[in-house]
């Protein structure tokens, strides 16, 4: 018996807020050539990202939807590792990484990351899950939190997980 990977990738475009838009936020003009605008809503972009103004003093929570091949030859699943790639303007963070099986949490990490980790996957932005026999599908979701004194930039360019399965 052999072990296969499948590893998988999302584009950040399907990257939503958990809280769609407020009246203390409204709205800011991302691009005047554009003339594109964003709130905590953000934009999807075709430049490869969804792109996201965070206000002063907010935190919200993004929610990554991932596919997930449960079973391949009759077999569970074990899901390895995720990873997020990421463009986080300081001083705002990542402030906390969870990853959910349908309804149970199966990881969950609290964080202190900032920075450009948009590239590929990196000691910053790939987790260890090593979750046996998937059964439903994973949700990965970021806590971002800006305690700066004005507005800064997230930029979310997608997700992979790495799925492991016996093979015969």
């Amino acid at each position: 018996m052999s072990i296969r990977n499948t590893e998988l990738w999302v584009h950040g475009n399907v990257t939503v807020p958990e809280s769609m838009g407020s009246q203390v936020l409204g709205l800011t003009q991302v691009d005047p050539g554009l003339n594109a605008f964003s709130d905590v809503n953000g934009t999807r972009t075709t430049a490869g990202a969804a792109f996201v103004l965070q206000p002063r003093g907010a935190s919200t929570w993004f929610h990554i939807p991932f596919p997930t091949p449960a079973v391949i030859k009759s077999k569970r699943a074990t899901l390895t590792w995720v990873s997020i790639l990421f463009n986080i303007e300081a001083p705002m963070i990542l402030q906390r990484l969870v990853v959910m099986e349908g309804l149970t949490n199966i990881f969950d990490q609290n964080l202190t990351i900032t920075g450009d980790h948009s590239g590929g996957p990196d000691t910053n932005n790939t987790y260890n899950v090593m979750r046996d026999g998937i059964r439903f599908g994973i949700g990965i979701s970021l806590f971002i939190r800006n305690d700066a004194p004005d507005q800064k930039h997230l930029f979310i360019v997608g997700a992979g997980a790495n799925f492991q399965h016996d093979w015969e």
